[in-house]
């Protein structure tokens, strides 16, 4: 699991990489030549989904999300466990609910053949179909987190 979200974090580091040259080209176009890039907004919007939803589960792996760390480790070891048991088993629920709704819409959306209109006709199914898989990443990695946070129970009992 823990290539798996490695892999998509990579990928969401290059769908970063691509927003900002097309945003650099951009203005640059436009400031300079005054020629603008087509979609350009369009597509970075469709990267900006995959950047969060690709890269969302491998910080799940490093424990990276946002905690009151300064009230969680002041807690007694038993608390400790159930804080993380509980945030891990929210998390899996909410990002479920994400996730059931965006195949929805993804599946709608392509056979729709759903787009931004505009200069180009740009699809936004891709975008849709990145946030549900990166939610369901996301599903997967918090349950697989529950494993090793029960294994971890002895430790908290120190």
């Amino acid at each position: 699991m823990k290539k798996l979200t490695l892999a998509f974090a990579f990928l969401a580091g290059i769908s970063m990489v691509l927003m900002m040259c097309v945003g650099t080209l951009d203005i640059l176009g436009t400031n300079l030549f005054g020629l603008p890039i087509p979609a350009a907004y369009e597509f970075i919007t469709t990267m900006i989904v995959v950047v969060v939803f690709f890269a969302v589960a491998h910080a799940q792996t490093q424990r990276a999300h946002i905690r009151v760390e300064i009230l969680v480790d002041r807690l007694p070891p038993p608390l400790r466990f159930a804080t993380d048991a509980f945030q891990d088993i929210l998390s899996a629920l909410l990002y479920a609910l994400i996730s059931y709704f965006g195949w929805l819409s993804a599946l709608r959306s392509f056979s729709e053949g759903e787009y931004a209109s505009g200069l180009i006709n740009f699809p936004i199914w891709p975008a849709r179909f990145g946030l549900a898989i990166g939610a369901t990443l996301m599903v997967l990695q918090c349950i697989n987190g529950l494993a090793p946070n029960f294994r971890r129970r002895d430790q908290y009992k120190k």
